[in-house]
């Protein structure tokens, strides 16, 4: 595919692990596109007669600025919507997802997150990345999302390693990997909908929000998490 909007190949080190798992992986690559235009091309897509597997078991995975219309076009595409492409899956790296929300008094207020009856959520981000904590209209990240989808017990998978500065993915003893973590987390979202009887078994089931237990065992005294709740 050569949209420049999306990418039906994520980086190398990922793609055969992601055709193994024998769903659909779409990377948004182009942070500040607009939705429509993304949506576009990938309706475009699913509308060819070759598309080698079924856009009805489709993931999204958004990276950095990218991941931030990630939550919309999973709301667009949710199974029973009537598009050709259902997404089940999204997974943002060095960032969250934007989830509902509206302005109100000239403030931007969130008014739900991501609907887990739909789709499965995981999140990658370094707690290094000053961007974690924050969360308004354009980006949000990881830490206050796991925060208010963990005060609601909702499952996502969630990862917030100490591994520097965005995009430095520094190896640590509790995430050596975050490509085999990405992979891991794909495949354990897209599970209920695997029916491919040569497909690689899956890795041992990632724990449930990370993230935040990682933040709960490491919090001193002091200041509560950040908190979108």
């Amino acid at each position: 595919m050569t949209d420049p909007a999306l990418d039906a190949s994520p980086e190398p080190a990922l793609a055969t692990s992601l055709l193994v798992a024998g769903h659909v992986t779409l990377t948004l690559v182009g942070a500040g596109r607009p939705e429509a235009e993304v949506a576009d091309a990938v309706d475009q897509l699913c509308a060819m007669p070759d598309v080698p597997v079924a856009c009805e078991t489709t993931a999204l995975l958004g990276s950095g600025r990218a991941a931030g219309s990630i939550e919309a076009l999973a709301r667009r595409w949710a199974p029973g919507a009537g598009a050709r492409i259902q997404v089940r899956a999204l997974l943002t790296v060095d960032a969250g997802y934007v989830p509902p929300g509206m302005g109100m008094d000239s403030a931007w207020v969130r008014t739900g997150l991501a609907d887990l009856t739909q789709h499965g959520v995981a999140m990658i981000q370094s707690r290094d990345d000053p961007a974690a904590a924050d969360c308004g209209e354009r980006a949000c990240g990881v830490l206050p999302l796991v925060v208010a989808h963990g005060a609601r017990s909702q499952p996502i998978l969630s990862a917030c390693p100490a591994a520097g500065p965005a995009g430095v993915h520094r190896p640590s003893a509790g995430l050596p990997d975050w490509n085999a973590w990405i992979v891991a987390a794909l495949q354990q979202l897209l599970r209920p909908w695997q029916d491919r009887p040569d497909a690689a078994p899956g890795p041992a089931d990632l724990p449930v929000n990370g993230c935040l237990t990682d933040l709960e065992r490491l919090r001193p005294p002091g200041p509560s998490l950040p908190s979108i709740r």
